[in-house]
């Protein structure tokens, strides 16, 4: 590809996905659990967008939820 005829944002986002070798490198399952729980979260039409309390609290549900699965993984 033509770094010309592409525009310089993606010279950025390939240079960054190439040095820190992709999106989930590093993810663990506790990650991963706790994305999937956060997703329903978000996807609750309750759910209040628009302040960073409301974003953290799910956030920080997700992981319980992710620990608590883990749990009774074991």
């Amino acid at each position: 590809m033509n770094t010309q005829d592409t525009p310089a944002t993606y010279n950025i986002y390939y240079t960054w996905l190439e040095r820190n070798g992709g999106y989930a490198k590093d993810e663990t399952l506790r990650d991963k659990l706790a994305g999937m729980a956060m997703q329903a979260y978000l996807s609750d039409p309750a759910f209040r967008w628009g302040s960073e309390d409301a974003t953290r609290y799910a956030a920080e549900h997700a992981y319980g939820a992710a620990d608590a699965m883990l749990k009774e993984r074991i």
